[in-house]
């Protein structure tokens, strides 16, 4: 797979061409934020940014048929903040591996172990000490619980 130099927004990124060839002239160019084309072959786009969501679940040890319905557990307060642990290991996951973006989900008062994120804001800065180029969003916020 020959690959390519792209210059844009101050950085250089490199991006291969899947149909290879094009002796030289084979250039990618970028059509909107996400999407590149080659130059020689036309056509062809590529997605050229991947991102996440992570809603915060807790890992469960008692799922399925025979487990524990979600309604009746009442997990600990320590068992709950092991979803700061695991969106750390996400995060870093996801920046080593080229992703662009990893996006968070907050929900309150989540006892059963999912979705328990109660502040998006404040965990996405956790996570930028332990990542260099991913970006965070915030995919739901709840906002009778910031109401001043």
């Amino acid at each position: 797979m020959k690959r390519h130099q792209f210059e844009g927004r101050g950085m250089e990124r490199l991006y291969p061409c899947p149909l290879g060839g094009g002796n030289g002239e084979c250039g990618l160019v970028r059509l909107c934020a996400v999407h590149l084309q080659c130059r020689f072959h036309g056509g062809v786009t590529m997605i050229t940014k991947f991102g996440s969501l992570f809603a915060g679940h807790v890992d469960l040890d008692d799922i399925g048929y025979d487990g524990l319905p979600v309604n009746d557990r009442w997990l600990s307060d320590e068992r709950l903040a092991s979803v700061f642990e695991k969106a750390e290991a996400i995060a870093k996951t996801l920046d080593d591996s080229g992703f662009d973006t990893m996006w968070l989900a907050e929900h309150h008062f989540q006892r059963e172990g999912h979705e328990c994120i109660p502040n998006n804001l404040m965990l996405a800065v956790h996570l930028s000490h332990f990542t260099e180029r991913i970006k965070f969003g915030c995919g739901f916020n709840i906002t009778p619980m910031w109401h001043p």
